[in-house]
């Protein structure tokens, strides 16, 4: 792996952070006044029209559609699927600085995974990285937990719940890039999760303005496939944390 594809794979990482952190302050806004299940459902049918566009400009349309692999789609999409509801129930319940640093304990859980699905090596400098990001997050919830407010415990353990589903799901995003582009993975994320929306029943209820976080939405995940498949797994840990700035 040569040094430009582990800095363009930190790049994408940086650019996907700054988006789906956009996305998260947007969906903060919209989740005293909208149903959970229409925010899954308006990101994700939304953010398909960008990921479309994304896969034209590089000429994957509609090539990329075309998988092998469709149960390891599957299997994604609802884990996938599990953990945005998870965080977007988070967002609704905590403040926005508070629901993404409960996120950034994926890294932490993602280490074993990664190590024992993936056979990646675990090196003392990366260990030592995340639980200094670990302590970090600790320091941002103290207080937030040391006074909770009302449906403050709801959104903590929505947000554990999203940080262990997000290190399943990025394990099973690293092991999808070593045959599916970014582009057919993101784009069969957003029709699972939009089917996961579309099924609730709050999807039924009247809609405003959730389709706002679409567009950001969906660049993010088109974004962060990337540097998993230019970088190593272990690598594109730490670079969640700008997302907390």
């Amino acid at each position: 792996m040569t040094d430009r594809s582990v800095y363009d794979g930190v790049g994408l990482r940086l650019l996907a952070a700054f988006l789906i952190t956009a996305m998260s302050a947007l969906v903060r806004e919209v989740s005293g006044s909208v149903e959970l299940g229409q925010i899954v459902f308006w990101r994700s049918a939304v953010a398909l029209l960008p990921i479309a566009i994304y896969m034209a400009i590089r000429g994957q349309f509609p090539a990329a559609l075309r998988t092998r692999r469709p149960r390891a789609h599957l299997a994604r999409g609802i884990i996938g699927a599990i953990a945005m509801t998870l965080s977007f129930l988070s967002l609704a319940h905590l403040p926005v600085a508070q629901a993404e640093a409960l996120g950034h304990l994926g890294p932490v859980l993602v280490l074993p995974l990664a190590a024992l699905y993936l056979g990646e090596v675990l090196t003392t400098h990366t260990i030592l990285a995340v639980l200094l990001g670990f302590a970090g997050v600790l320091a941002m919830l103290w207080e937030g937990l040391a006074a909770p407010g009302q449906g403050t415990m709801i959104g903590v353990l929505a947000g554990l719940g999203f940080a262990a589903a997000t290190a399943v799901s990025r394990i099973q995003v690293k092991a999808l890039t070593r045959t599916e582009s970014p582009a057919t993975i993101a784009f069969y994320f957003a029709v699972i999760s939009a089917l996961v929306g579309l099924a609730t029943p709050a999807f039924w209820l009247a809609t405003r303005g959730p389709a706002r976080h679409g567009p950001a939405g969906g660049r993010g995940p088109a974004g962060r496939p990337r540097p998993y498949r230019r970088d190593r797994g272990d690598c594109a840990r730490p670079r969640i944390h700008p997302c907390a700035l």
